[in-house]
């Protein structure tokens, strides 16, 4: 009976830790892709000349919870609550993404201008970045801020752009302005000429008065019989 229990324990001791383990090896990839994403993102700045962004933790929790939301829904919308769960924050932007890999990722939103721009964006200091992996995707979430205290040529208080996401296999489509054409002037009414000219009325053709005077003269000796 002894035996038993001692064997029953063991097998208790060795199916225990397997959760903890799997969870430290999802959180140690998921740390890892992050940690790859924020190697390209300052590979790409350091290549256009601006300065490399520095993580921010409270900003990487908002990545990362957003990450899960999206992983949870299947799809990649924007965070309409950004602005309200970060403070202290001058200029937003925000990237989703899906793909297979990091590397993938990030050529996808390099690909893309409007993305790029964020990525590349002289304007922001800080960042965050949060990766979630589900069904062999990663759901990839980057926030880009610039800090109320730092000085830039963005708008204050400005709520995060709300761009298209770039998907698995496509581009991302550019952001354009279309400005309505302006309407044609009004035609001016003519105005009357201030001397106007007396306009004569044709003259009658030789042959028809010749015919009208013929009419006239028969209506003449028709009357008087």
């Amino acid at each position: 009976m002894a035996v038993a229990v001692a064997a029953t324990t063991v097998v208790a001791l060795l199916t225990i830790p397997a959760p903890s383990v799997a969870a430290a090896s999802l959180g140690a990839a998921t740390a890892s892709n992050e940690a790859r994403l924020l190697e390209l993102v300052n590979r790409a700045r350091a290549q256009a000349g601006v300065p490399l962004l520095t993580i921010d933790p409270a900003v990487v929790a908002v990545a990362e919870a957003w990450a899960q939301t999206m992983a949870e829904r299947g799809g990649i919308p924007h965070n309409p609550d950004l602005g309200s769960q970060l403070s202290g924050w001058k200029l937003l932007a925000e990237n989703v993404a899906l793909g297979s890999d990091p590397d993938q990722v990030h050529r996808m939103l390099m690909e893309s201008p409007t993305h790029f721009s964020n990525l590349t964006s002289p304007a922001f200091s800080l960042v965050g970045i949060g990766v979630v992996s589900r069904g062999g995707q990663l759901f990839v979430v980057e926030n880009f801020v610039q800090p109320a205290a730092a000085s830039s040529t963005g708008p204050a208080d400005q709520a995060p752009s709300r761009r298209p996401a770039p998907r698995l296999g496509r581009r991302s489509p550019d952001t354009t302005t279309v400005t309505a054409p302006a309407p044609d002037p009004p035609i001016p009414a003519a105005s009357p000429a201030a001397n106007p000219v007396p306009v004569q009325a044709p003259r009658m053709s030789s042959r028809l008065a010749f015919v009208l005077e013929g009419l006239r003269a028969l209506d003449d000796h028709n009357s008087r019989r």
